[in-house]
Order: structure tokens, then C-alpha cells, then sequence
């Protein structure tokens, strides 16, 4: 595995070769802590998580009279703060009520250990413990229950502000911080870390199995998150997936080349911000990096999700807000579409209101043969030839119009035409 440049991770081991310093290559651990006969400390591929390799821990000693320890070592010196990550798992065990150590890091004081993850065989609890300068013992709440089903999970440890009263104990279970105590420190120095089982006098036996440990003075990335996460529907959409700690809401980078998967349920994923090239296989974020670029496209208007999956990170799922954009121009004082801001518009006014051109206000149309009733203003009579208006409302007259008084208009010469007419009708009569 890659190893991360030095800035950010005081060491790393993927498992993938040697173990300790004395082998040839070299590995980065400093000792192996057996003590009794059918122990063993061992790489092998069958406890991979991703890679070539895993760690395997192996204790078959049953002894209930003595402590027992299979553990891996690295000795760290230093004061402020240390962050411990790795991928563990249980993939075998008797069952027997336990204490059991599994991740630990250890000070200068007299008690040694600073802070440990402690599981529990019978109720596959997993706890954290945390001793101050002078040897208390605290154990947070927090206590989370993993189920016995062979799967990996990140685990996590931290202290920070050693050497100061104000220092705190910490940890965190795949992507999210479980536990936390404040204590005091002062003129405390970590010493060393270890990995595997450390137990009191029971009689347990089982295997542990470790991958891709980390050990840095900073956050280091355990999750992935997404943003933004509202898109427009349709639209090509450019978001960012940002790597992030357990320990805090800031970026953290990765510790290896990290490949990631990311699916969208409810459209596609792209490599480029104009969504010309799709991704349809895993991406990287290289070593150190904390952000990845990719363009998303969604092609639904509701339940759309996104899923984010990497080989060194927890994985997770973001739900995205999808906006619809507007249909198109209003013509109209009324919208024929609710228009909340997320429903699509229904275009030029399909609504019951202003119906047409006309400038009038619940116009049903343009004069001439205006055909509404209780029109406001007739904003178009001034047309040729003038037409009487259909209705019978509150029409007032237009350029070139005059009431007639049974509530519509008529042209000038309407009087003249009346008055023919009544004059020709006693001329019949006469005769």
C-alpha cells in the first residue's frame, strides 16, 4: 500500500509485507508481544479487507490464571496529540465473558495505558476506557453494539492535548465519534501503540483481524460527504465529495490511494463538469488529498440519492433535493401551476384568469366581439369597423364608442338607423 507522506501520518501499514523492523524488507512495527504457546501474530490473505493482505491475531491459550497479550507494537514519543485508525474485525470466539483491549495507545505515567477500545465477547459490546495522569480510571459512555457478522469496521482512537489538564480521550466507531472524556494530563507523553488482543485472566480464546492501521498528530479521514446537495432537474451539476474525520466537522485527508465508488440512483455520475465522460468505474483519491471533483445529472424529480463507497472509508449515502425548473413565461396575473418553487409551471397562463391579449382584467378576449361580462376597461375598442361589445357588465366606453343604454355600445350613426327604421314602419301602416 502507498505509504502518505510523513506530514500527515507519523506511520501506516497495510499488512501488505514484513511486520516488524528486524524483517528483510523492513516493516514499520517495533515488536510482537506473544506470551503463551498457541499465540500467534501473523499477515495472511484471508484477513484482507482490500490489498493482498490483513493482520491476523490468534490466541488458543486458554489460561484463566495469568494475563494474556498477541499484540502488534509501534513505539511513538511525543506530547499534544495522537490519532490511531484501523479496520478490525472478530472472526472467531468462544464466547467467554471478557475484557478484551484491541486498540491501545500508551503514555509515561505509571498505569501506562492512555486510552483503549475494549470489546466484550459475550454482548459484542465495544467500550472506551481512559486513564488519567494519576492512574482513574473513566469509562464514557458510548457503548456500541457490533454485530457478529464476520464484517470489517473502522475503528478509532484519540487523545489529544497530552501534557496539558485539559486533555481528552476519544473514539469512534465506522465514521462516528462514540465516546468522549476530559482529563487531566499534565507532563503526559504518549509512548507507544498496539494492536490485538490484550485480556485479564479469562478464559477466552478467538482471532482478531486487522487492516490498513494509521497513526497521525492530525484528523484522518474515516467518511466521505457530498456537496451541494440540491441539483436542478436535468441540469448538469458539478459537486464536490469531500473526505472528512470522525473527530471533527473539517476536511481530513486520506491516508492511502483510496479508490471510490460513486453511484446516483436517479440519473448518472460523471468525470467533467460539462457530464461528457461517464463514471462507470471506481475513482481516486490520491493520498493526502481531501476532495474529488465529479458532475452529477439527475433525470427524477424525487427520491434521488447518492452512494458513496470507498475501499479505506466508511461508506454512505446522501439524499440530493431535486429543484424543477419553471416551465416558462407567465402571461398572465395567475399562474396555472401551484409554483412553490419546486413544481413545474404550466406555462403561458393556463390559469382562469386573462384568457387572451386583451389589456382589460378578466378579459375573456380582444375586441372587436369582446365575449366577456364584468370586464374591466376595454384597453382595444378603438378598432375598425367598431363592433358592439357581447356582454352585458360594466364595460366603459372605448375610443370611438358611446352607450346605447341597455348596457353595450354603439356607433355614432346607430341613432340614425333606429330612427329609418321607425319611420318606414308608419309608412306601412299608413298604406
Amino acid at each position: 500500500m502507498a505509504r502518505v507522506a510523513a506530514a500527515q501520518a507519523t506511520f501506516d501499514d497495510g499488512f501488505e509485507g514484513r511486520l516488524t523492523q528486524f524483517d528483510t524488507p523492513a516493516g514499520v512495527w517495533d515488536f510482537i508481544g506473544l506470551q503463551f504457546p498457541n499465540q500467534s501474530v501473523t499477515t495472511s490473505s484471508s484477513a484482507a479487507k482490500r490489498g493482498l493482505a490483513g493482520l491476523r491475531t490468534v490466541d488458543n491459550h486458554r489460561d484463566a490464571g495469568a494475563d494474556s497479550q498477541v499484540v502488534l507494537g509501534r513505539n511513538t514519543t511525543g506530547s499534544g496529540t495522537q490519532y490511531l485508525r484501523a479496520w478490525w474485525r472478530v472472526t472467531a470466539s468462544n464466547g467467554v465473558p471478557a475484557n478484551i483491549s484491541f486498540l491501545m495507545t500508551q503514555g509515561n505515567t505509571s498505569i501506562g495505558t492512555l486510552a483503549e477500545t475494549k470489546w466484550n465477547p459475550s454482548t459484542n459490546e465495544v467500550l472506551l476506557v481512559c486513564f488519567d495522569r494519576n492512574g482513574t480510571f473513566f469509562n464514557p459512555s458510548g457503548r456500541v453494539r457490533v454485530p457478529p457478522d464476520g464484517g470489517f469496521h473502522l475503528v478509532e482512537l484519540a487523545v489529544q492535548n497530552l501534557g496539558s489538564a485539559g486533555a481528552t480521550c476519544s473514539s469512534a466507531f465506522d465514521g462516528a465519534e462514540r465516546a468522549r472524556q476530559n482529563i487531566d494530563h499534565t507532563g503526559t507523553m504518549y509512548r507507544n501503540v498496539l494492536v490485538g488482543p490484550v485480556y485479564g485472566e479469562t478464559e477466552w480464546t478467538g482471532v482478531m483481524e486487522y487492516d490498513d492501521f494509521a497513526a497521525s498528530p492530525a484528523p484522518m479521514a474515516s467518511r466521505l460527504t457530498l456537496t451541494p446537495t440540491a441539483v436542478t432537474l436535468g441540469d448538469c451539476a458539478p459537486v464536490t465529495i469531500q473526505a472528512r474525520s470522525s473527530f471533527t466537522t473539517a476536511l481530513a485527508p486520506v491516508v492511502t490511494a483510496t479508490a471510490v465508488t460513486v453511484r446516483l440512483d436517479g440519473g448518472a455520475v460523471f468525470l467533467d463538469a460539462q457530464c461528457q465522460q461517464p463514471l462507470s468505474t471506481a475513482t481516486t483519491l490520491a493520498a493526502g488529498a481531501t476532495t474529488l471533483q465529479v458532475a452529477v445529472r439527475v433525470v427524477r424529480p424525487t427520491g434521488v440519492s447518492v452512494f458513496l463507497d470507498a475501499d479505506d472509508l466508511v461508506s454512505s449515502t446522501q439524499a440530493l433535493v431535486v429543484m424543477v425548473r419553471d416551465g416558462g413565461v407567465d402571461a398572465g396575473s395567475f399562474d396555472g401551476g401551484a409554483d412553490g418553487g419546486n413544481d413545474v409551471d404550466a406555462g403561458a397562463d393556463a390559469g382562469t384568469v386573462d384568457g387572451g391579449g386583451d389589456g382589460g382584467v378578466d378579459d375573456g378576449g380582444r375586441a372587436p366581439a369582446d365575449a366577456g361580462q364584468g370586464d374591466g376597461p376595454d384597453a382595444g375598442g378603438a378598432v375598425t369597423p367598431p363592433t358592439a361589445d357581447a356582454g352585458l357588465g360594466v364595460d366603459g366606453p372605448g375610443a370611438g364608442e358611446f352607450v346605447v343604454g341597455c348596457g353595450c355600445v354603439a356607433p355614432p350613426n346607430g341613432l340614425l338607423l333606429l330612427a329609418v327604421g321607425w319611420w318606414w314602419k308608419r309608412r306601412a301602416r299608413r298604406r
